[in-house]
């Protein structure tokens, strides 16, 4: 539908307008904005920036959709009971054209596919990542792949 086009589009724009941001300014944005901080953001503060810039543009544009600002805020880590707004979001942030990394090509293909397959397949590939850099891992990405699992989802 053309509306959903519009608020993808939207959400493509918006979602890492606080990207480059310093931690401790994402921080205190959200804490001040009384904006939904979690364990894994106090750790990983630049997962905040997506719900930053929807809060941002919230603000300046007068907007208020849920589902748009759940977009801009799971499209790092994502999280489970994502919507298709959410997903598509999620995926695009990590295959959008100037990524190059082992394996995008096929993340690209089964973006192509399945929206689900290629989530989960997303997810897999950020877990690997982190993983192999001993970083910290967002609760969030696994509620999401067990829910993925859960529900029959494979690749």
């Amino acid at each position: 539908a053309p509306d959903d086009v519009a608020r993808a589009r939207l959400a493509g724009w918006i979602h890492d307008a606080a990207k480059h941001w310093p931690d401790d300014d994402l921080l205190a944005y959200a804490e001040a904005n009384h904006l939904p901080i979690t364990e894994g953001d106090r750790a990983v503060p630049m997962l905040l920036h997506g719900i930053v810039a929807y809060a941002l543009a919230a603000d300046i544009f007068e907007l208020n959709d849920p589902e748009l600002a759940a977009a801009c805020n799971h499209h790092t880590t994502g999280a489970p009971g994502m919507g298709t707004l959410e997903k598509i979001v999620f995926l695009a942030d990590l295959i959008e054209p100037g990524r190059d990394f082992p394996g995008v090509e096929a993340l690209r293909e089964a973006a192509e596919r399945d929206l689900d397959t290629a989530v989960l397949m997303a997810v897999d590939h950020t877990l690997r990542y982190l993983i192999d850099r001993q970083r910290v891992i967002d609760p969030r990405a696994l509620l999401l792949r067990n829910e993925l699992l859960l529900n029959g989802v494979r690749y």
